[in-house]
């Protein structure tokens, strides 16, 4: 990485939702921009729920539907100040 470049890796404890791990992220984003004003941040969250499909099951449908609503996915987003309105959109 470049030398002005940095990472952090959050990995949520044992007694967290991991569903709500992407807002705290989010929060550590705004509070690192407000810090750094010419900052520019990207936010990349994840969730696997792969390892927790079990196969098809008579007795147990509600898992079934549980791994087909929320399988696995990712979402970036650049958290940052004065956006460049020509390329840039704000999201609020």
């Amino acid at each position: 990485m470049r030398e002005k470049v940095d990472a952090v890796v959050f990995w949520p404890s044992k007694k967290s939702l991991v569903c709500f791990t992407s807002g705290t992220v989010l929060h550590l984003a705004k509070d690192l921009i407000e810090n750094n004003v010419s900052a520019c941040i990207l936010v990349v969250c994840s969730e696997i729920t792969a390892v927790t499909f079990y196969g098809l099951s008579d007795t147990q449908l509600d898992s079934l539907i549980g791994q087909a609503l929320f399988r696995d996915g990712a979402t970036p987003v650049i958290v940052g100040t004065d956006p460049e309105v020509s390329i840039e959109h704000p999201l609020f």
